[in-house]
């Protein structure tokens, strides 16, 4: 288990939040992980929601995918995050980030 990204404070607000409540004990490496989705998911983001739409669809829904596993609590690297959005078929095959944090 790594190093508490938050300090206790702040992880005592983020427990009181009906949406940010699963951040609450997120640790430093998560944090990264979780960064990265985010990055991933708003560069490819489709231009109608200000994206670039740059680059695959595939990077997004596995972006998109581990998006969704941090919020249910199960934190996930990147590659595990396309991993799993590849098990649902919502990509084709295994898309390998170019960098990971």
């Amino acid at each position: 288990m790594g190093r508490p990204a938050f300090s206790s404070q702040l992880q005592a607000r983020l427990r009181m939040g009906k949406y940010t409540r699963w951040a609450s004990d997120l640790t430093e490496d998560e944090v990264r992980e979780l960064l990265w989705l985010v990055g991933e998911f708003g560069v490819r983001a489709p231009e109608q929601y200000g994206g670039s739409g740059a680059g695959s669809a595939l990077r997004r829904e596995g972006a998109l995918c581990g998006l969704v596993q941090f919020v249910r609590g199960n934190s996930v690297t990147v590659v595990e995050a396309f991993k799993h959005a590849r098990e649902l078929g919502l990509v084709t095959r295994l898309v390998r980030p170019r960098s990971t944090p």
